[in-house]
């Protein structure tokens, strides 16, 4: 049987005539399905980038939080040092030299000497130790309210400049050197000298400081007589009014907590470490790097404390302890005439205040109080945040 190959002839012609547009068609249809597989695999490809840079992002928020609260954690353990065991320590050497200064025995012994024998003092006589005690009794408080304030202040200043650089100085040190028990950079003699300085303010410091308040306590109480009464709010604006007074003396905080040198007297330093003869070696003898990051921690104190957020802050803290103030009176004082009651008969409160002021600083209502103000605690955010460069 003869095959019929007339359709394989024709067909081949046909071909041969549109030889060039079936080649066409073929390489546009390849073309067409690699253009297909190479989306296809493009989009699997993004979507696996995707989902790789949707995991590593995960995996830098969860590390940034857990950074955040390590910082965070750091922040709070460094407040709760400055309460619970720098100021404490400090309080009492700031008690016996502030009452050292301004010492009121010997003014009521002789009122009561006087009151007991009429003729132990002349009018004249009994008028000036009236005056000095008046005068007397707001320095003791005033005083001891701005001591407090500004020590408290200066301590977290340093405690919050000093626990930022140690945490970044471990955190380079643990991830050069992982699994090392290291110290950080800044060495034990630095950070102890530099701590030092809270004892400037009650042995040094506190001398200006009394003679400045007691400057504006006598230029606003010198014609308040005696006989006048005050109620609360009376009382609050007259401790208002000295405040005001003696921070209108274009007062450069720095003097009252730092030497102008930065050195502490031989005598000081003594006091300081005489309990602690490694501590005392060690400070005597700083290396020349040791000396840089202690000349650097100095100049950052000063330039916080020389600062408007500085002065904003203590103004902030000087307001919260006079409210505390104000609230102890109206204890003590309940149901008292509205009319108010005599100057001369508030003084004793006045100058048993200051005792207040200066009590221990765990059980201290007006250290705990400017723990917890606002502004407070975002100045120390802000200082903790700022005190060290970045990692």
């Amino acid at each position: 049987m003869w095959l019929d190959l007339s359709w394989y002839y024709n067909a081949k012609g046909w071909v041969k005539k549109r030889r060039k547009a079936i080649l066409w068609a073929a390489a546009v249809t390849g073309g067409g399905v690699c253009v297909y597989y190479a989306a296809s695999w493009y989009r699997v490809g993004m979507k696996m980038r995707d989902e790789e840079a949707s995991r590593l992002a995960v995996l830098h928020k969860e590390a940034e939080e857990r950074v955040e609260a390590q910082l965070q954690y750091h922040f709070e353990s460094i407040q709760q040092i400055s309460d619970s065991t720098t100021l404490p320590s400090v309080l009492p050497h700031l008690r016996d030299r502030l009452f050292s200064l301004v010492d009121l025995s010997g003014l009521t012994e002789r009122l009561v000497a006087g009151k007991g024998d009429p003729q132990a003092l002349s009018h004249q006589e009994k008028m000036q130790l009236w005056y000095r005690l008046k005068i007397l009794s707001f320095t003791r408080t005033m005083s001891a309210m701005s001591a407090v304030g500004l020590l408290d202040l200066f301590v977290r200043i340093q405690l919050n400049i000093l626990g930022r650089r140690m945490y970044i100085d471990t955190a380079r040190d643990l991830s050069a050197t992982e699994g090392q028990d290291l110290e950080g950079n800044l060495y034990i003699s630095c950070q102890h000298r530099f701590l030092a300085f809270a004892e400037f303010l009650p042995h040094v410091g506190l001398d200006r400081l009394v003679k400045d308040i007691q400057f504006a306590v006598e230029k606003i109480m010198k014609s308040i007589p005696l006989k006048q009464p005050f109620d609360s709010y009376g009382l609050r604006d007259l401790f208002s009014q000295i405040l005001a007074s003696f921070m209108s003396q274009q007062l450069e905080w720095e003097m009252y907590v730092l030497p102008t040198d930065d050195i502490l007297s031989d005598d000081l330093e003594a006091t300081v470490t005489e309990a602690d003869a490694e501590y005392s070696s060690k400070v005597r003898f700083m290396s020349t790097d040791d000396r840089h990051d202690f000349n650097t921690l100095m100049a950052e104190t000063r330039a916080i404390i020389s600062s408007a957020e500085f002065h904003s802050a203590l103004e902030a803290v000087f307001d919260v302890m006079l409210n505390e103030a104000m609230a102890k009176y109206e204890e003590g004082f309940f149901g008292s005439s509205t009319r108010g009651i005599p100057l001369a008969k508030l003084l004793p409160y006045v100058a048993n205040l200051a005792s207040s002021f200066l009590e221990h600083a765990e059980n201290n209502a007006f250290i705990l109080a400017v723990a917890s103000h606002p502004k407070v605690q975002s100045f120390c955010a802000m200082v903790y945040a700022s005190s060290a460069p970045e990692i």
